[in-house]
């Protein structure tokens, strides 16, 4: 099984650092159909949507639909377990960790619901 089929379903963030900076996990979710991503509130509300693409040694990139960076590939390393998620996303470059670093975003989420 790819790891792309591995990301199906609905996780819930529980960790989120912008800038090495602790910020509010909240009740955020986000939910992969395919090669497509929804982050969205418990109630529904979208924040965020787009298309994502997997590459080996734990490389992702997601292309976010709307939001002030539409359009722009962004470029991340991952680390996924059956129940976990943990990404770094790098701007402009890729990160060579996983580790919380100023000028990176990281979240951990947790799966909710697996994908069908």
């Amino acid at each position: 099984m790819s790891d792309q089929d591995r990301l199906q379903g609905t996780w819930r963030q529980v960790e989120a650092h912008t800038d090495g900076e602790d910020e509010y996990a909240g009740d955020v979710l986000t939910t992969f159909e395919a090669d497509r991503f929804t982050v969205h509130r418990a109630d529904g509300t979208v924040l965020l949507h787009g298309t994502f693409v997997v590459h080996p040694r734990n490389a992702i990139d997601w292309i976010d639909a709307i939001g002030p960076d539409a359009g722009r590939t962004l470029c991340a390393r991952y680390e996924l377990t059956a129940n976990e998620l943990l990404f770094v996303v790098g701007d402009p470059d890729r990160p060579n960790s996983l580790d919380r670093q100023p000028g990176q975003v990281l979240r951990r989420c947790e799966r909710v619901r697996q994908g069908s």
